[in-house]
């Protein structure tokens, strides 16, 4: 349901996760055409929704951080 919704969000470009399921920890990345795009998604409420409907499953807060893509193919 996460894919589905961010393809809706203005800016967005790609999302992947990463996990490690010998640790049990992951991390998601989403890219967007510009950092206002990645930023306004917490002003929407969609980033608040999204972390939401794993709440349940997380041993720790979430942590976001922003970073530019210096490569990408």
């Amino acid at each position: 349901s996460v894919v589905p919704e961010a393809i809706k969000q203005k800016g967005f470009f790609s999302i992947m996760s990463l996990s490690d399921f010998k640790t049990g920890k992951g991390i998601s990345i989403s890219i967007w055409d510009n950092e206002a795009d990645a930023l306004a998604n917490e002003q929407t409420g969609y980033y608040k929704a999204q972390v939401d409907k794993f709440k349940d499953l997380f041993t720790a807060k979430p942590i976001r951080e922003g970073y530019t893509v210096s490569v990408l193919k």
